[in-house]
């Protein structure tokens, strides 16, 4: 991983990973060498992550004074993720958009979908055509700019070239951008849109 100077600041460690709604909440950078701090792991936000294909890197816009002021521990000493104000403070750290809230205290939503009614990110399809669709449109969402952390991270399920769109949205003009995407890849009549724009 490097920054904008091409600095390396470190390596992924380890992600921490929202398993009912199949989302990154975190990610978890060993930045020991780069902050000269030893066994030091810094928590980054997702979305303040870009890949340099140039490179085959990951991308940090940061100095090493945002990652000193930033949340991080020693790797013995684990903070709580379920802690929803430490996890904000992650997003805060980097000025993204913190990912907790709409959908996870949406307990009908979770209800509902844990009744089997719904399709959730466990359904998705196995065979590489399946795969292949939802790499492809997840790719084009993550990299559209302008985007929100709720409109990156929707859940896109493919099972058997039907792509399914579900989560919340910050505008009607997200949920207008990310059907389009999904539509350019698929193909209209292989996509179901079931995409919400939050409540403000």
């Amino acid at each position: 991983m490097e920054n904008l100077r091409e600095e390396n600041i470190g390596t992924v460690d380890n992600l921490i990973v929202d398993l009912s709604a199949g989302r990154v909440v975190a990610v978890i950078v060993s930045t020991g060498g780069f902050l000269g701090l030893g066994d030091t792991l810094s928590v980054v936000p997702p979305t303040a992550l870009r890949f340099n294909s140039e490179h085959d890197r990951l991308r940090l816009d940061t100095t090493k004074e945002t990652l000193r002021a930033a949340p991080r521990f020693k790797a013995g000493e684990w903070p709580d993720f379920g802690q929803r104000d430490y996890t904000e403070g992650v997003y805060r750290a980097y000025k993204q958009e913190a990912y907790l809230g709409r959908e996870a205290d949406n307990a009908a939503r979770n209800t509902r979908d844990r009744g089997g009614r719904t399709l959730t990110p466990a359904d998705q399809g196995g065979n590489e055509s399946d795969v292949t669709l939802t790499q492809e449109i997840r790719k084009a969402v993550v990299a559209t700019d302008g985007f929100s952390v709720n409109a990156k991270n929707v859940k896109i399920i493919t099972v058997k070239g039907q792509v399914t769109l579900r989560g919340p949205v910050r505008t009607a003009e997200e949920k207008a951008m990310i059907a389009a995407i999904a539509t350019r890849v698929a193909g209209a009549a292989n996509v179901d849109d079931q995409l919400e724009v939050a409540a403000r």
